[in-house]
């Protein structure tokens, strides 16, 4: 009977706000972009020796982030996020709350890792498709429109399933009725509460264990070495929220300061505002460049940017992704 009290709570636990959860989900979020900015940096300081990592970003952050959160699934049973929030994950049994087993630790791994990226690769692909049926741009391996179609309209789909799944979950779990919070830990029966830390040994009684060399605690070197890692990743992640909420503040003082631009100066370049710039003749699929506001065929301004990076007319800076289709009614 103890060893089973040892290893099972009640359902009367304390579990996080909702507030709790969004926030750690929330912290979560942020790793990946900031794990791309450093890798943009890099890249523009050495893209002899970084370019590699800015070619396959997606899949060094998937070993990167398998790495940490097995670490932390195997000794605290919970996600990098959630062990920052001080949460846990447990198993629901007949209302019941349990250690996680094997089967729900890989699941939970799974849904931390392969599952995003999975999901970032096919909105990546969708976002292409998309990309290439607005401009009808053309491609050296041409697939059929229908195939493009069906993946654009699948992502948007299980995107709309999947927020509607989670917010119906959200709802339940306010309302006392779910233990779950979201769908993909109904699938596996797990849920989050508080972190019990009371057996555990902090980083600082480590410290002071190795200080005064008092080492025979079990494992005492690699205990001392995963709790410092664990405690540099977690300070890593405030300050992460503390860089976002800085640059989002940032932004905002500086649209508030600073003065509207003038427009720029008229450029006369005798030809009719119908005529493309660069061909100089009726325009097809007319394309507005964000950056000068000139107006284009697709077809003759994207290997433009693709070569110069800048609007052939004005020479301003300026990419794809500043092209804007214009739809005539």
């Amino acid at each position: 009977m103890a060893e089973r009290a040892a290893h099972t709570t009640t359902s009367v636990q304390t579990k996080p706000s909702i507030f709790e959860l969004i926030a750690q989900e929330s912290l979560a979020e942020t790793v990946y972009p900031a794990f791309k900015r450093i890798v943009q940096f890099l890249v523009s300081r050495n893209p002899e020796l970084w370019g590699w990592l800015g070619n396959w970003c997606d899949e060094s952050y998937l070993v990167l982030n398998s790495f940490i959160q097995y670490y932390y699934m195997k000794n605290r049973s919970a996600s990098f996020a959630e062990t920052f929030y001080g949460l846990e994950r447990v198993s629901v049994l007949k209302d019941e709350l349990h250690k996680l087993n094997s089967r729900q630790k890989f699941w939970s791994l799974m849904w931390l890792t392969i599952f995003p990226y999975l999901m970032t690769k096919f909105e990546q692909l969708a976002e292409k498709y998309r990309y290439e049926e607005a401009y009808e741009s053309e491609t050296l391996f041409a697939l059929p429109k229908s195939y493009k179609v069906g993946v654009i309209k699948c992502n948007s789909t299980l995107n709309f399933l999947f927020g509607t799944a989670n917010l119906a979950q959200y709802l339940l779990y306010m309302t006392g009725r779910s233990h779950y919070h979201k769908i993909l830990f109904r699938l596996i029966k797990v849920s989050l509460v508080y972190y019990d830390d009371e057996d555990q040994l902090s980083l600082r009684d480590l410290w002071s264990c190795a200080w005064r060399g008092r080492s025979k605690i079990p494992d005492f070197s690699s205990q001392l070495v995963l709790k410092t890692l664990s405690a540099g990743f977690e300070a890593g992640a405030f300050f992460l929220q503390c860089l976002n909420w800085y640059n989002l503040q940032s932004v905002e003082r500086k649209q508030q300061i600073l003065p509207l631009p003038k427009p720029p100066p008229q450029i006369s370049r005798g030809l009719r505002p119908d005529l493309c710039p660069i061909c100089q003749n009726r325009r097809r699929i007319p394309t507005a460049l964000a950056t000068s506001g000139e107006v284009f065929c697709f077809k003759c301004i994207k290997p433009v940017l693709d070569n110069d990076k800048k609007c052939p007319v004005t020479g301003l800076p300026s990419t794809v992704n500043d092209l804007i289709r214009i739809y005539h009614h």
